[in-house]
C-alpha cells in the first residue's frame, strides 16, 4: 500500500473511465471496510475513490464487533478484512467473519507476505489475498471487481449442481419425489421398521379417466392434471408421509408410521374422497378418479420391490373392480358412489 503518494491527486486513467454500458450492467458495489488503523482505512477509501469505474460505497468498521453491528449481507456485496484487529486475528478471524456472512465475498488485507497464509485463507473463505504496500488503486479494484466475479461464478455453480441433484430426484412436471427417491425413502423406512418394530403403508395410485382426457384435450391438459393431482395428493397426506410420481399416471405414497391396515384403509378412502370433486381446467370439467392398493410393512413384504409390487396388484383388483376402492386381498370397498361426469362438460 502506498501510502506516501495520499498526497498526490487522484489519476482516472481510459481504463478506468465509466461508460453507459458498464453503469446498465453492473449494480453499484458496497463494500464493508473492517481496518482498525485509520490511515490504512482512509487511504484504501482514497484509492477505491478515485479508481472505480462505477458506483461504490464503503463502510467501515474498527473492528469484528463493529462489523457485526453494521453488517448487512443483503446490502453488503463485499468484504475487505483485515486480519489483524482488536477483537480477532489470522484465520480465526477470517473463519469468524465467513461464518458471518456466508454470502459476501471477502478479500483479505495484511501486512505479512506469506504465501501460506495466502493459501490457507482461500481454503478458509476468502476470494483474495493483498498485502498490504504492495497494491495501488488499480490494483485493488481489480481484485474487488475478480473477488466479485469468482463468487458469482461460485455461487452459479453451486445453484447448478442443487438444481441438478433435485432433477435426479425429482418429478420435473410436478416437483414430487420421482421413483429413486421414493425407494432410497422406502428402503429407511424399512430399516427404521425393523429397529424399532413399526409398521407403515406402501400405496399405489393410478388414474382413472386420465387417458382420455390425455387424448381428447391434449398433452397440455393432460400435464396440468398430473400437477393438480399432485398438489391433491400433496396437500391431503400427514407432514411425515411421502408422496411421489414415479411414471406416467402412477403415484406411490408412504404412510408411515400407521399403528394397523385399518389406519391406512381409513388414510386411502380420505385421499379417494378428494377425487370426487371433478377436476377444473380452462372452464373445463373432468372426470378424473383413482384406484388404489395397499401393502402393508412387514405383513405383506419386507423388501422395497416386494411392497410396491404388493400395491401394485393390490391396485388393478380395485381397477378391474370399476369404482374408487383400495384393495388388498379382501379390504373393504369404500361405500361413497362416484358421481359421473361427463368429459368435456362445460361449466356454467
Amino acid at each position: 500500500m502506498r501510502l506516501a503518494r495520499l498526497n498526490r491527486p487522484p489519476r482516472l486513467t481510459a481504463w478506468a473511465r465509466p461508460t453507459h454500458f458498464v453503469r446498465a450492467r453492473v449494480p453499484p458495489t458496497s463494500i464493508l471496510l473492517v481496518e482498525d488503523n485509520d490511515d490504512h482505512a482512509r487511504a484504501i477509501q482514497i484509492m477505491i475513490a478515485a479508481v472505480s469505474p462505477l458506483p461504490c460505497a464503503v463502510t467501515r468498521a474498527a473492528s469484528l464487533g463493529a462489523m457485526a453491528e453494521l453488517l448487512r449481507p443483503e446490502l453488503h456485496t463485499l468484504i475487505l478484512l483485515d486480519l489483524h484487529l482488536p477483537d480477532g486475528r489470522g484465520l480465526p478471524l477470517l473463519e469468524r467473519v465467513a461464518a458471518l456472512a456466508p454470502q459476501v465475498p471477502i478479500v483479505v488485507l495484511t501486512s505479512l507476505d506469506d504465501e501460506r497464509l495466502a493459501t490457507d485463507a482461500v481454503k478458509a473463505g476468502a476470494q483474495d489475498y493483498l498485502v498490504k504496500g504492495s497494491f495501488d488503486g488499480k490494483a485493488l479494484v481489480r481484485a474487488i471487481r475478480h473477488a466479485l466475479a469468482r463468487h458469482q461464478l461460485l455461487a452459479d455453480l453451486e445453484h447448478a449442481r442443487t438444481r441438478e441433484a433435485n432433477r435426479a430426484t425429482h418429478d420435473d412436471l410436478t416437483g414430487l419425489p420421482n421413483r429413486v427417491l421414493f425407494f432410497d425413502r422406502l428402503s429407511h423406512s424399512i430399516d427404521r421398521g425393523a429397529r424399532s418394530c413399526t409398521r407403515f403403508a406402501v400405496v399405489f395410485i393410478d388414474l382413472d379417466g386420465f387417458k382420455e382426457v390425455n387424448d381428447v384435450c391434449g398433452h397440455a391438459a393432460g400435464d396440468e392434471i398430473l400437477r393438480r393431482v399432485a398438489n391433491r395428493l400433496q396437500n391431503s397426506v400427514r407432514a411425515n408421509d411421502t408422496v411421489a410420481r414415479i411414471g406416467g399416471d402412477e403415484f406411490t405414497i408412504l404412510f408411515e408410521p400407521i399403528p394397523d391396515r385399518r389406519t391406512a384403509e381409513t388414510l386411502v378412502r380420505a385421499l379417494a374422497e378428494k377425487f370426487l370433486e371433478p377436476l377444473v381446467i380452462d372452464g373445463y370439467q373432468h372426470p378424473i378418479s383413482m384406484s388404489a392398493g395397499i401393502a402393508i410393512y412387514p405383513e405383506d413384504g419386507r423388501e422395497p420391490h416386494v411392497l410396491v409390487q404388493t400395491a401394485d396388484t393390490a391396485m388393478y383388483v380395485a381397477k378391474r373392480a370399476s369404482t374408487i376402492r383400495p384393495m388388498l386381498r379382501t379390504l373393504t370397498p369404500i361405500d361413497t358412489p362416484v358421481t359421473p361426469v361427463t368429459l368435456g362438460d362445460r361449466i356454467g
